[in-house]
């Protein structure tokens, strides 16, 4: 199969249904007023491309409307935000309408989840990293209906062992407030952020041309580039997941300015600074776009450049790492480690947070590739065959994506900051105390602590 289909096709040609990868082109918002029937409209990232022929070519817009609106209010009623989206249409390169059926299967990078139904569905906010402060109850008693309120004070194991009374309740309740913050439990996805739709082929009427055919590389450079090693240590020199699996043709401007065009930035450096907003972005479940990467070494280097991309999680980023080489005639390659941060994992080794990447990397090199031509910063592409010696557990089928860049024409913009009105202090602070009552009382129990352990087990 023509490597550009491989970089390019969101399924393979007898998959049904398929998926395709869209931005939005308009905000969704779950506690937004008169949300349900809103009008939407989507942006195709990349062509679906079938048997070599595009059948639905990149930037073709898609339209639908959201179905149904569930916000979480105070708390009363709903712990999740929730939203049911479906696009009901796309619009052909002639002008034309072509009905179809498309439901999101994911959302990138961002905190909320898809169910089985196809509905965005937010997070329990209360359920985050500092409600353990809250304590734990053991055993149903009338009691444990004082020390639910209790509870919500940040102390409630404090309030039972030392007897602090309503006064130290309250004192420790305003003292968790000051310094704590619960995260925003509504839905609120802005411009430009990315999700993966699952359509029926019967969208698909004619093809709309030929797929790009796989660019041309010098013997000379080829001979260079298989030369070069493939694994990325740690400091430690230990095994990673992450290998060279890109090299870009072109100056550094020319590389900075094709990322800053798809909408990647570069990572802050670690410091105490950056160090305290990852903490604040963890804790309070927040997005962190320039978070730092950790530091890896390719032939004893770290590397010049380092760019990423997220949305409104610290969990989950695409990143990239490039290393500046010359070839022996004198071309300018950057070399680059493509992976993508799917969750934070507590490591043992350092004792401390990290990320755990997705071990199938050719996705990430699939998604560097296609946000470079979306930009149209992607002159032409070829897949160069190796056979590196992986480990650390990643799954590649071995090639490097040589790409040469030329300068974009497109910009295409980060999701923009939430213009949404934040709710007034006195209803965030009753949703909290509502979501927090809740959750001490329903999950915050050995009982429930044991469900979710042996349910855990069992879908292993």
């Amino acid at each position: 199969m023509n490597p550009w289909v491989l970089c390019f096709c969101a399924a393979t040609a007898a998959a049904n249904p398929l998926t395709i990868e869209v931005r939005l082109l308009t905000a969704l918002r779950s506690a937004a007023a008169h949300a349900q029937n809103q009008p939407i409209e989507a942006m195709l990232i990349q062509p679906l491309i079938r048997d070599g022929q595009v059948w639905m070519p990149s930037r073709t817009k898609l339209r639908g409307t959201i179905r149904r609106a569930g916000g979480v209010g105070i708390g009363l009623r709903h712990e999740r935000a929730s939203l049911e989206i479906g696009f009901t249409s796309w619009e052909t390169p002639e002008g034309g309408q072509i009905a179809l059926e498309a439901t999101p299967l994911s959302i990138d990078n961002a905190r909320e989840q898809i169910d089985k139904k196809g509905r965005i569905q937010g997070i329990l906010a209360a359920s985050n990293p500092l409600g353990i402060v809250r304590g734990l109850w053991y055993r149903p008693s009338p009691r444990m209906f004082l020390r639910a309120p209790a509870g919500l004070s940040g102390g409630g194991t404090m309030w039972a062992k030392l007897a602090l009374g309503p006064l130290g309740a309250v004192s420790l309740l305003g003292a968790r407030l000051l310094m704590t913050r619960m995260p925003e439990p509504e839905i609120d996805l802005p411009v430009g952020t990315e999700m993966t739709l699952q359509i029926s082929a019967d969208a698909l009427e004619k093809n709309w041309g030929e797929a790009p055919a796989d660019g041309h590389l010098e013997p000379g450079l080829a001979d260079f580039l298989n030369s070069q090693p493939v694994d990325v240590r740690k400091p430690d020199k230990s095994a990673t997941t992450d290998i060279i699996n890109i090299a870009l043709l072109g100056s550094q401007a020319l590389v900075q300015e094709s990322f800053r065009a798809a909408g990647w930035v570069t990572a802050d450096p670690l410091d105490r600074a950056s160090f305290a907003r990852t903490y604040k972005a963890f804790t309070q479940r927040l997005g962190y776009p320039t978070s730092p990467v950790s530091k890896l070494y390719y032939q004893g280097r770290l590397p010049d450049l380092v760019f990423q991309k997220s949305l409104n999680s610290i969990a989950k980023r695409h990143h990239i790492r490039l290393w500046r080489v010359t070839a022996g005639d004198g071309t300018e390659v950057w070399l680059g480690a493509a992976t993508h941060d799917i969750t934070v994992v507590f490591d043992r080794a350092n004792f401390g947070l990290s990320h755990k990447i997705d071990v199938n990397i050719d996705l990430e090199r699939q998604k560097v590739a296609a946000d470079l031509e979306f930009a149209t910063a992607l002159g032409s592409i070829h897949y160069l065959p190796r056979n590196p010696d992986v480990s650390a557990g990643a799954r590649t089928d071995g090639a490097l994506a040589v790409m040469e860049l030329r300068t974009p024409s497109l910009l295409v913009d980060a999701p923009e900051r939430s213009t949404a009105k934040k709710a007034s202090k006195l209803h965030r602070f009753a949703r909290r105390m509502m979501l927090e009552a809740r959750q001490y009382v329903l999950r915050e129990n050995a009982y429930y602590l044991a469900y979710a352990a042996a349910r855990k087990i069992a879908r292993r």
